[in-house]
C-alpha cells in the first residue's frame, strides 16, 4: 500500500470519502484498526473500497482483505466497515485462517452497541443513579476486561461462556473458587446485556452463566468497619491532614461521622432542606443516596434533628459557601453541582484509614460503627438508631403501623454520640 500523500481529517466521514478525488496514483486513507479506505488511480478507474490488513493469527504473515466499497448502492459507511471488518478479524483469529478464507460476513452488533441500545432503553425505567453505576460498571470493570468492539455474534459460540468466565476472574482479583460483590454486580449486568441480544434474536443461547450450582459459593461481606479504639486515630488523622483536602469535602465526611448519613445523601444536602429554627433537617426520599425504591417509598423523607455540634458545623460550611442550593459544593469544575459522592470516600481513602484486619474504611463502613459501637458504648436504643441511619420498617405489618421517627430520642442519642467523637479528638 502506498503512504499518505495528503493529511486527512481527524474524524472520517462517509461524504469525505465519496468526495474524494483520485490521485495519479493509488492512495489509501488510514481508518484506525488497521482498516483503510483504497482510493484508486484515476487510471484505474479511480474506485474506492475498504480494505483490511491484518497478521495471520498462525503464520504471522500479512494479510488483505475487502470490507466493501464506499460508492454505489451496496455502499456502506467508514462505521460499517470498521464494524465488519472487526468482526472479521475476531473470526480469523478464532479460526486461526486468512481472512479470505471466512466468506462473506453479515454485519454483526458490537458488545459496545448491545450496551449503549439497552441503556437508552433502561433510561425511562430505573434511577439515574442506576443507570450511572451500570455505565460505570462497564467503563471500568466489564470493559477493561472484555472487548466492546467484539461482534456479540462472538459470545455465540461453544467457549462464549469461557470468555465471559475469564473476565468475570479477572473482575473479581483473579481469584478462582470464589465470587465477590464486584463480580456478582458484573455478572447480573451481562446477564441482562446477553438476555436483550438473545430477545433481540443477535445471539441464540446467553453465554453468561446464572446457575448458583455451576457457580462458586457468594459469601456476602460488609464495608469494613472501625471498633471504638480504632476511632481515636480516624479522627486524629483527620484533624492532623484535613487541612490539605477542600473544607468541603472534610466538612461533609465529618457529618457523616455526626449523623451517619449516607455518602450519597450528605454530598446532596441542601440548604432549603435545613430548618435553623425548628432543629431538623427533613431530606426528601426521592433524594439520590436515601436507597428509597421508586414508586415504593420514595415519599418517605429522612429526618436529622439539629444538635448544637451540626448546627455549629453547618454554620462552619456557611463560611465556605459556595452553592446557593448545595451545602457543599465542589472547588473545581466537576460533573456533579454538588460534592462528589465519592468525596467522602476519596478523602478517608486518602488518609489510608484502615482496620485491624487491613481492610480500608470508606464512609459507608462508619454506618456499622455507629451502629455496633452506638449501642456497645452509647447505649443507644436500636430502633432509635436504625431509625437516624435511614433504615424503614420492614413487613406489612411495620409498614402500616410505625410511623413513630422518634426525633427526641434521636436528638439525645445523637447528643451523646458527638460528645463522645470529641472527647476521641473530633474538632467541630
Amino acid at each position: 500500500m502506498q503512504k499518505r500523500l495528503i493529511d486527512h481529517p481527524r474524524k472520517i466521514t462517509h461524504s469525505y470519502l465519496k468526495n474524494f478525488k483520485p490521485l495519479d496514483q493509488r492512495h489509501r486513507i488510514p481508518l484506525g484498526e488497521d482498516l483503510y479506505c483504497i482510493v484508486r488511480s484515476k487510471k484505474d478507474s479511480g474506485s474506492k473500497s475498504y480494505v483490511g490488513k491484518m497478521r495471520h493469527p498462525t503464520t504471522r504473515k500479512w494479510s488483505e482483505k475487502t470490507v466493501g466499497k464506499v460508492l454505489g448502492s451496496n455502499g456502506i459507511t467508514p462505521e460499517a466497515a470498521k464494524a465488519a471488518w472487526l468482526q472479521i478479524k475476531h473470526q480469523a483469529r478464532k479460526n486461526k485462517c486468512h481472512p479470505n478464507k471466512l466468506g462473506k460476513v453479515g454485519r454483526s452488533k458490537t458488545l459496545n452497541e448491545v450496551k449503549d441500545e439497552l441503556f437508552v432503553i433502561l433510561k425511562s425505567k430505573i434511577k439515574p443513579t442506576t443507570l450511572r453505576e451500570y455505565q460505570r460498571q462497564y467503563r471500568y470493570n466489564i470493559l477493561s476486561n472484555l472487548d466492546g468492539d467484539a461482534p456479540i455474534n462472538t459470545f455465540d459460540t461453544d467457549n462464549g461462556a469461557e470468555i465471559i468466565e475469564d473476565a468475570l476472574i479477572k473482575i473479581r482479583g483473579g481469584i478462582e473458587g470464589t465470587r465477590n460483590e464486584l463480580e456478582r454486580k458484573c455478572r447480573g449486568l451481562l446477564h441482562r446485556t446477553f438476555n436483550y441480544a438473545q430477545a433481540k434474536r443477535w445471539i441464540k443461547i446467553n453465554p453468561v452463566i446464572t446457575n448458583r450450582d455451576l457457580l462458586p459459593s457468594h459469601t456476602p461481606s460488609h464495608h469494613p468497619k472501625l471498633e471504638w479504639d480504632e476511632i481515636p486515630g480516624l479522627i486524629d488523622k483527620i484533624e492532623t491532614f484535613g487541612w490539605a483536602s477542600p473544607p468541603q469535602q472534610v466538612l461533609c465526611t465529618k457529618l457523616i461521622l455526626l449523623t451517619a448519613l449516607r455518602a450519597g445523601a450528605a454530598a446532596r444536602l441542601k440548604w432549603k432542606w435545613i430548618d435553623f429554627d425548628k432543629k431538623i433537617i427533613i431530606i426528601p426520599g426521592s433524594t439520590s443516596g436515601l436507597k428509597r425504591v421508586r414508586g415504593k417509598n420514595e415519599d418517605r423523607p429522612h429526618y436529622v434533628p439539629i444538635t448544637e455540634d451540626i448546627e455549629k458545623l453547618l454554620l462552619n460550611a456557611k463560611k465556605w459557601k459556595l452553592s446557593d442550593e448545595y451545602v457543599f459544593a465542589p472547588i473545581t469544575h466537576s460533573r456533579y453541582p454538588h460534592l462528589d459522592p465519592e468525596a467522602p470516600n476519596n478523602f478517608l481513602r486518602g488518609l489510608g484509614i484502615k482496620n485491624k484486619d487491613g481492610r480500608a474504611v470508606v464512609a459507608h463502613g462508619w454506618r456499622g460503627t455507629f451502629c455496633t459501637e452506638g449501642i456497645n458504648i452509647i447505649k443507644g436504643d436500636l430502633d432509635v438508631i436504625k431509625k437516624q441511619m435511614g433504615h424503614l420498617p420492614q413487613g406489612k405489618v411495620n409498614k402500616a403501623y410505625d410511623k413513630s421517627e422518634r426525633l427526641e430520642e434521636r436528638k439525645d442519642f445523637l447528643i451523646k454520640w458527638s460528645s463522645a467523637l470529641k472527647k476521641l479528638g473530633l474538632k467541630l
